[in-house]
């Protein structure tokens, strides 16, 4: 190399700085796209697995038509963004059993437990699987005006279970509706709002099975 181009930058050790900063920079730019394709790789494959368990997603019961007074839908859904497996739907009509009405309303799911290997009075829905927010709907319901209706819901699929509570009152010439959706928080060691829906005109008194929480609604697990 001409001395004269050394001389001007500045010697040899100049020159072996540069070469080694510009070899650092390499290295790092290169650790960058590694890192990068590492991490899309660490999330495609967290978003495949979350497919095939269902991820975050969990379904819940509504029902819907209700300006139909003599027959409703009732419908499955899906409110989450992965796909539900296996699903076991088992519907309790607390109205039959009024001994339970006090554990649902203190969130006490687990005092429930022992009675779904019993042949007890429930309304059980099988669903192979649930896309995303879509719904499966069962028969139509016929439900008294007078009465309306106070549920307690299991839902399990392949990724867990959720406890619903779910309320439809006749009120003022219309119907109105309340569900709450738990899940269990392992770290918590608690049953954790994850979603509520209230109508206003829908009565949260000591004898309903629906309670206001303190607790506002959280993310799932």
């Amino acid at each position: 190399m001409d001395s004269r181009f050394l001389d001007l930058i500045g010697g040899p050790s100049v020159l072996i700085f540069i070469g080694a900063l510009v070899a650092a920079i390499g290295g790092f730019w290169a650790q960058i796209r590694q890192t990068r394709f590492e991490r899309e790789i660490r999330q495609e494959t967290e978003d495949s697995l979350k497919t095939i368990t269902g991820g975050d997603s969990y379904c819940f019961m509504a029902i819907v038509d209700t300006a139909r007074v003599s027959e409703t839908a009732l419908v499955i859904a899906n409110n989450g963004e992965y796909p539900l497996y296996d699903i076991q739907v088992a519907i309790f009509d607390l109205s039959v059993f009024p001994k339970l009405k006090e554990s649902v309303r203190q969130n006490n799911f687990q005092d429930l437990r022992e009675l779904f290997p019993q042949p007890v009075r429930r309304w059980t829905i099988n669903i192979s699987n649930l896309s995303p927010h879509t719904v499966f709907s069962p028969s139509p319901i016929k439900i008294d005006p007078n009465k309306g209706i106070e549920y307690y819901i299991r839902l399990s699929a392949r990724n867990g279970i959720v406890h619903q509570k779910y309320g439809l009152l006749f009120r003022d010439n219309g119907w109105v509706q309340a569900r709450q959706i738990f899940k269990w928080d392992s770290v918590g060691k608690t049953y954790r709002l994850i979603e509520e829906k209230i109508d206003v005109q829908y009565p949260l008194d000591d004898q309903s099975h629906i309670k206001q929480e303190t607790e506002k609604v959280l993310t799932t697990e």
